[in-house]
């Protein structure tokens, strides 16, 4: 649903589409930018106060949203989202795996649970997320999951990173590798 009386017809317009990390940051923006394109979204966060204003704000501005508050870490969670997306607009054309976290210090100085923590975080989110909207994409026959990861914590070309710097960009950078990324850019591949 677009908002009423625009002349939106975006390429989103009226797809499903499901953002993680959607109170606040990059996943906002990106919940705020689908919602304006004409999609009806649906965030998640583990901060209820964080989508109460992104509801107020987009249903202020007379587009179709709806937020689930919940743990895209934990797998009833990220099940009974895609089902919550499903019981408000219908199945989900587009998933944006926006989740991220890094821990301060060096990689030799951090605790394995300061470590597990961004691994969780980073992948098991997104790959949780995924496996629950990728059946009825693949039974639909279309669908875009879009794996995001910050720049900030990356090397830019031709740039050294800093010896012992936050390891966010690993985990981060292997949610680029999954196997759905694997099927978008090689659509002839045999990979599921």
């Amino acid at each position: 649903m677009t908002k009423p009386g625009s002349d939106m017809h975006g390429r989103v317009a009226d797809k499903v589409a499901i953002v993680t990390g959607a109170g606040r940051g990059i996943g906002r923006a990106a919940l705020d930018r689908l919602a304006a394109e004409g999609a009806n979204v649906v965030g998640i966060d583990i901060n209820q106060d964080d989508l109460d204003r992104a509801q107020a704000d987009l249903d202020a501005a007379g587009l179709a949203a709806a937020m689930y508050c919940g743990d895209a870490t934990e797998e009833s969670h990220a099940a009974r989202l895609v089902e919550f997306a499903n019981e408000r607009f219908g199945p989900v054309d587009i998933l944006v795996n926006n989740i991220g976290t890094t821990r301060a210090g060096r990689i030799w100085e951090m605790a394995v649970d300061d470590w597990d923590y961004i691994i969780r975080t980073n992948l098991r989110s997104a790959f949780l997320c995924t496996r629950a909207v990728a059946p009825q994409m693949i039974a639909r026959r279309s669908g875009r999951i879009v794996n995001l990861s910050s720049g900030a914590v990356t090397a830019r070309r031709g740039r050294r990173t800093t010896p012992g710097t936050p390891p966010m960009r690993r985990p981060r950078q292997a949610s680029k590798a999954s196997p759905a990324t694997w099927r978008s850019n090689y659509p002839n591949s045999t990979s599921q």
